[in-house]
């Protein structure tokens, strides 16, 4: 029965790990969207934006942005990659 403490001690470090990770990604986002509202044609915030989108599981969000990269820079392969996990 001492093993139960350290187990919920793990789960809620994992749990807290979890959130801390989700709260960085949407700070990502919004850092690029305030980028983007500066210069649209941005293709790294494009991208950056697209990969928060897609670390979140918002594959709807992510798609957009990475189709954007791309017309503004066609030769970015990673790119295509991602888009093709989306």
């Amino acid at each position: 029965k001492a093993a139960q403490p350290d187990a919920d001690n793990k789960e809620a470090d994992k749990l807290a790990q979890e959130t801390a990770r989700l709260n960085t990604l949407r700070e990502r986002v919004g850092m690029f969207q305030h980028a983007l509202s500066l210069n649209g044609a941005d293709p790294l915030a494009q991208y950056g934006i697209g990969t928060a989108y897609l670390e979140l599981g918002e594959y709807a969000n992510a798609i957009p942005h990475l189709q954007r990269t791309l017309a503004l820079n066609p030769n970015h392969s990673q790119c295509y990659l991602l888009l093709g996990q989306a």
